[in-house]
């Protein structure tokens, strides 16, 4: 057998060491046990991952309001800063804003609670978000149980995906879509039809906090039952201070 001509032979030795190259590269680490994760990921939404306890703020809330043609034909834009000056509080007003705290801190935990007991959530794998290397989710209501509460019945309408952070298992965002018609009231009476959206967004604040950074709504329904209407809503979350005597990390 003649040996392979020069050309041939690099071609073969260009082969063989792009195997080589592939076999010996670094394979990316398994995934984490979708059980294990979701329950660290638990764990996080059951310390506030929702109300910024601790820490002043601004939030700035921008609304539209379109017809049936898209043409806009309301606008709102408030700004407010949380909380509201303490120097000024008395000791009664701090005890009820104390208690509303906690009662606020109580009702996310039922939700989050009601979210793990009604949705089945499917690990589908790595994507990056934001920067952080994070875990893909997706959710949705689970053959069997019932709602507890009204809150339960909302989280029945809709699906979506989830970004949790691989390094902490915080939740970085939330993606909901409903997938049917949704009765609650945006300062109306109305009836939201079938994929109107909610997106929910955290940011890193410092090494360990993480806060919300915005909240988009995209929902089409009829006021009164009657008008149809389309309302896109922005609420963007910036300023964080910490308060005096509360960690920053």
């Amino acid at each position: 057998m003649k040996a392979p001509a020069p050309a041939a032979r690099l071609s073969l030795l260009f082969v063989i060491g792009s195997i080589a190259a592939v076999g010996g590269a670094s394979s990316p680490p398994p995934l984490p046990d979708q059980n294990t994760f979701l329950q660290q990921f638990r764990s996080t939404l059951q310390t506030g991952w929702l109300l910024p306890s601790g820490y002043s703020f601004r939030e700035t809330r921008t609304e539209l309001r379109l017809n049936d043609d898209g043409i806009v034909i309301g606008k709102s834009v408030k700004v407010l800063d949380r909380p509201e000056p303490l120097d000024r509080e008395s000791a009664a007003q701090r005890e009820r804003r104390l208690r509303t705290e906690v009662d606020a801190c109580r009702k996310e935990n039922e939700i989050v609670e009601e979210a793990f007991r009604l949705y089945d959530f499917r690990l589908v794998g790595r994507e990056p978000r934001d920067g952080h290397d994070a875990i893909l989710f997706t959710f949705a209501p689970a053959a069997g149980p019932s709602p507890r509460g009204n809150e339960g019945k909302l989280l029945q309408k809709f699906s979506g995906r989830a970004w949790v952070a691989e390094a902490d298992h915080q939740l970085i965002r939330v993606e909901a879509q409903a997938i049917d018609e949704v009765t609650m009231g945006f300062g109306l009476l109305a009836r939201f039809e079938k994929g109107s959206q909610v997106v929910f967004q955290r940011r890193k604040v410092s090494d360990t906090v993480w806060l919300p950074s915005e909240l988009r709504y995209s929902v089409g329904g009829r006021v009164l039952l009657v008008k149809k209407l389309r309302i896109e809503g922005l609420r963007e979350f910036s300023n964080y201070k910490a308060l005096s005597g509360h960690p920053t990390n």
